[in-house]
């Protein structure tokens, strides 16, 4: 029981660890390529911590369990906008653009809609798949 609670004492200091290294380095990029910061996180930094959700779709289709992904995914997806983006703006403020406000917060009370009607029938397809890519690349 102790060595388990080490370990997990130990991967949540790895995980901050690897957390502050991996902002730095996009905050590096972004002044780097002269691009603002914001551009960056939901490009590079949008695309790295998601890419855990991917392995996991990718590892539970390969075992016949593809019901895990859709779990870790919308568990996921709940965490990082409820839990995550409330401890950030808890412990510091954040000022936005009104335009990017509004079209930011139709797509995230969208999403869940799309993801409802995707599911609706309980089942989700290969067609449903091109759907939610499209409209990830619009």
């Amino acid at each position: 029981m102790t060595i388990s609670i080490l370990f997990l004492l130990a991967g949540v200091v790895l995980a901050w660890l690897g957390g502050s290294l991996f902002v730095d380095g996009a905050v590096g990029l972004a002044r780097w390529a002269r691009w603002p910061v914001a551009v960056i996180g939901v490009t590079v930094a949008a695309f790295g911590t998601s890419s855990p959700e991917l392995m996991v779709a990718i590892q539970s289709a390969r075992e016949g369990a593809p019901q895990i992904s859709l779990g870790d995914v919308l568990g996921s997806n709940v965490v990082n906008i409820a839990l995550v983006l409330a401890l950030v703006l808890s412990l510091s403020g954040m000022k936005v653009e009104d335009a990017g406000v509004r079209r930011d917060w139709a797509c995230a009370l969208t999403a869940p809609f799309i993801m409802a009607a995707v599911l609706w029938d309980g089942w989700f397809s290969r067609l449903d798949a091109v759907v939610l890519i499209g409209l990830f690349m619009a």
